[in-house]
């Protein structure tokens, strides 16, 4: 069975979002203790106003700038494009290649050794 593009880009952006943003919101809550503001302390509870402001506004605006970072991250590894991925240059080794490796190997040795 085969998935639209559109789904598995989705499901690729929500599948790094999500550890992300479990450590972001980890950060803020030892960051928020630091404060001595904490959802374990009851007199905490007294000031739900507070806990918001500084526990879930934080949150929410880091998690806007995540879902760009991922987007623009997904969109320069041409996650968009329609058609075949290619590649500019081929990848292998030329004579040149097989030619100067022994000598960087020689000085790199040299190197290493004086």
């Amino acid at each position: 069975m085969r998935l639209k593009k559109n789904i598995v880009t989705t499901l690729g952006v929500m599948l790094r979002f999500f550890p992300v943003l479990i450590s972001e919101n980890k950060t803020f809550q030892e960051a928020a203790m630091l404060r001595g503001i904490s959802y374990k302390h009851i007199r905490n509870w007294q000031h739900p106003l507070r806990i918001f402001e500084y526990s879930i506004v934080p949150l929410l605006m880091r998690t806007i700038s995540l879902g760009e970072d991922l987007s623009m991250n997904g969109f320069m590894r041409g996650m968009d494009i329609e058609k075949r991925r290619t590649t500019l240059y081929s990848n292998s080794l030329t004579q040149f290649d097989l030619l100067i490796l022994p000598i960087l190997f020689t000085l790199l040795f040299i190197f290493l050794a004086g």
